[in-house]
Formats: structure tokens, C-alpha cells, sequence
């Protein structure tokens, strides 16, 4: 797509060979007419996977227009010119490809499963709505009343008032702070127009912010040439939409506490959130992370009673990483289980995990590592688009991740701990306020 502030700049294709001391299989980076391009051949794989990023999302949006990146989503999936009579989802179901789609904070993802007798056809669905979509006022009238009913759905969760006050305290923007605000996005949904979402389209679809990833038994040379077809050529230089990544989130100089009064619940659900803009090593931090819930869960199950489960883990943005720790526990509970997780990490902060602690974690990686199929182009695809969207340039493969963790020692995981556990948000379910 062009911006109506481009200037002519000439590009061309270009091949990257990634790295195969990392990986056991063929992995290859391509830039196409602008487009980052992805090829992962397997060869035993009887499947082919096709994904697509957009570099946009809630962080791109502001109060006003909050939720578009998630209608966009839904009106592109059935923007595929063999679709002018009935929905993509049954069109590509009759032809025997999955579909599905997810909009996030600073990726929207859409991708295609099916067998190697659909391969072009796939292609040219995914090229399709990514890069040259026609929208229509039809696709726009089917998908509303769908995004509607999704959102409701999310607002039912108990838990939903609870992260929406979460986004609101963490991020700077707007489109940060509204993105878990479902009411807000209803409200808004019913008064866009065909014009703001081609608009929106034509702005942030652009080739710098689009990457795909193809993965299965394939003829990369084919693939090549299939794309060089498929994608558009473009011979000018957009204006991207400017995100500060370094600025996503407000300062936390202390520690802040919030809490959804509206909870008529036995039980309250409760969540540390800390985040970081970066991380040396996202495969350190991700065991780290297990070392630590397996102590957790220990003590706060087990020996003091508190909970039934208790999740600790990351998600990565291009603003960086956001760590959460919840878990459900009784109101009168909140405050001793609050404290006592804390009093665990402080611990770790300054003391060794156990090696049995940290061996059987290795352990419970290797049968992970056994338990996926190496030959399963959607899961290799997920592994490797993860690293190629945040960095371009050094990939790992699965086995590699396999022998780095085997290599993490104490040192490595107390500097990680005491790198990501600084000040938090803790945030509450509760009819009254409590002191901590």
C-alpha cells in the first residue's frame, strides 16, 4: 500500500541464509518487493503452515477509534475474491484449510493450515488480504455483529474489569491503555465507517511492517518465484506510523496497587504485573520464569493452603516483555498470599534455587521438547516466526533452545530474577480496599 506522504526509493529482492549451525532444518529470510519473507522446508512434513504479520495492533489506535485493528482483522479474513458469495471461513473449509486470525498489541497474526494440494491456493489467500485486499461495505455489515458478540463474550470474563484496569495503569498511549477496555471498543465499533477501515488499511499494511512465514515440504526456489508473483511491487518508500517502542509503558518508580470493586465473588483474582523494555535472553528469562513458579505454586498450594493454581509467566511485544504472576484465592487470603509471593522472590533474589528445583525444570524441557513433533510445520513456524518478527536476524532452532537451557546454571537465573522482579502492579478483586 502507498502513503500519500511516499517518496520513490527503489528495492530490491534480497536472500539471507540463516544461520545452519542453529538449525537442523532449512530456514531461509527473503526480502520480496518490500516484504519480509520466511522459508522453513521440512521435509517429512505431510502439512503446509502459512502465516502473515502486520507490525500494527491496539497500540496504534487511540480512545476514538479503539478496536479497528480487531474489525480490520475480521473484515480481511473474508477479503479473498473467491469469497463474493459466502464467508472465507466456508469457502476455505470446503477446500479443506483451516483459518484463523488474532489481533494483539503490536502484531495482528493470520495464518492457514492444509495439505500440499492447497499450497498455491493458501498463498494467494494470505498475499491476498495482507497486501491487496478489496474491502467492502458487505464484509464490513457481516464481520461487525461477529466482533460484537466476541467482545461481549470477553466481557463476561470476572476477570476482564481487573485487566482492563491493568492496561489503564501500565501503558502511556492510548491505544495502550484501551486495548482490554471492551465496552469502549463496542461503543466505537458501531460508529466506524468503510472509510476509516480502508483508510486505517491503506496506512499501516505496508510492506516495511509485513512479514510471512511459509513452513512444510516445499521447493523454496518455487516458493520464491510464487511470491515474486503474488506480492505487489512497490517502488516507493511510505511513511510508517511512528510508535516510540522505548516509551509503551509509564514509569514505575514504586509500586502501585489497584483493585475492581465491582467483584461480587467468593474468590479474588489476583496478578503481579512487571514489565521490562528488554531483556538480554528471552530463552533465560522464559526458565527463570519456571524455576520460580514451581516455588511458588509449592508453597502457596501446598504448605500454606492459598491457592488452587498459580500462572507466572511472560508475553513479548515490540514494547518489550510483561511479566505476570495470578492465581485465585479467597478475599480474606489476598493480603498473606500477596505477601508471601513477594517474600519468595526476594528470596531468590538473594539465594540459589535448589538444583533439584532447576534439574527436574531441565527435565520437564526435554519431555516438552519430546512431546512436539519436529515434523509439525505450525509448530516450527510459531518457534521460529516468534524470533523473526522481534529481530531478523539471529534464529534459533527447537534443539538449540534444548541445549542452551541444559547449559543454565544459578548465577544465570538469580541475575535474571533480580533484572526482572523490581517494582510491580498488584492488582485485586475486592468489595473493600485492603492495607498492604
Amino acid at each position: 500500500m502507498k502513503s500519500k506522504n511516499s517518496k520513490t526509493k527503489t528495492k530490491k529482492n534480497k536472500t539471507k541464509k540463516i544461520n545452519r549451525t542453529r538449525n537442523t532444518r532449512s530456514v531461509s529470510s527473503h526480502k520480496i518487493n518490500g516484504y519480509n519473507v520466511l522459508i522453513i522446508d521440512i521435509t517429512d512434513s505431510e502439512l503446509v503452515y502459512i502465516q502473515s504479520h502486520v507490525n500494527v495492533g491496539f497500540l496504534f489506535e487511540n480512545k476514538r477509534n479503539s478496536g479497528i485493528n480487531h474489525l480490520l482483522e475480521h473484515i480481511l479474513v473474508n477479503s479473498w475474491e473467491q469469497c463474493s458469495k459466502f464467508p472465507c471461513l466456508e469457502v476455505l473449509s470446503k477446500k479443506g484449510i483451516q483459518c484463523n486470525a488474532h489481533t494483539g498489541l503490536t502484531n495482528v497474526n493470520y495464518h492457514t493450515t492444509s495439505t500440499q494440494e492447497t499450497l498455491y491456493e493458501m498463498l494467494d489467500y494470505i498475499t491476498t488480504i495482507t497486501t491487496k485486499a478489496k474491502i467492502t461495505k458487505r464484509n464490513l455489515d457481516i464481520e461487525i455483529n461477529p466482533v460484537i458478540n466476541e467482545l461481549k463474550q470477553y466481557g463476561s470474563d470476572p476477570k476482564s474489569e481487573l485487566w482492563d484496569l491493568f492496561q489503564k495503569e501500565m501503558f502511556c498511549s492510548e491505544g495502550g491503555k484501551y486495548s482490554d477496555d471492551w465496552g469502549l471498543q463496542i461503543k466505537n465499533l458501531k460508529h466506524i465507517t468503510l472509510s476509516d477501515v480502508k483508510k486505517y488499511y491503506e496506512e499501516h499494511y505496508l510492506p516495511e511492517k509485513v512479514s510471512f512465514v511459509i513452513c512444510g515440504n516445499i521447493n523454496k526456489y518455487i516458493i520464491l518465484e510464487k511470491m515474486k508473483e503474488l506480492l505487489p511491487s512497490s517502488n516507493n518508500c511510505s511513511i510508517t506510523p511512528y510508535i516510540n517502542y522505548q516509551k509503551c509503558f509509564n514509569n514505575l518508580d514504586k509500586n502501585k496497587y489497584i483493585f475492581n470493586k465491582n467483584s461480587t465473588r467468593k474468590n479474588s483474582v489476583c496478578a503481579f504485573k512487571y514489565y521490562l523494555s528488554e531483556i538480554e535472553n528471552h530463552i533465560l528469562l522464559s526458565f527463570s520464569l519456571r524455576c520460580l513458579r514451581h516455588e511458588l505454586f509449592m508453597e502457596l498450594r501446598y504448605n500454606k493452603k492459598l491457592v488452587y493454581y498459580l500462572n507466572c509467566n511472560y508475553k513479548r511485544t515490540h514494547c518489550g516483555y510483561v511479566i505476570t504472576i495470578s492465581y485465585e484465592t479467597s478475599k480474606e487470603k489476598i493480603k498473606i498470599s500477596h505477601d508471601s509471593i513477594l517474600s519468595i522472590i526476594e528470596k531468590y533474589k538473594n539465594n540459589f534455587f535448589s538444583m533439584q528445583n532447576i534439574t527436574s525444570r531441565k527435565k520437564h524441557e526435554k519431555i516438552n521438547f519430546g512431546k512436539n513433533n519436529l515434523n509439525n510445520p505450525e509448530f516450527i513456524s510459531k518457534h521460529y516466526s516468534s524470533q523473526f518478527i522481534f529481530e531478523h536476524k539471529h534464529m534459533y532452532s527447537p534443539e538449540y533452545v534444548l541445549k542452551y537451557i541444559n547449559q543454565i546454571n544459578n548465577r544465570n537465573i538469580k541475575k535474571t530474577i533480580n533484572k526482572s522482579f523490581n517494582n510491580f502492579i498488584f492488582g485485586y478483586q475486592s468489595n473493600k480496599q485492603i492495607k498492604f
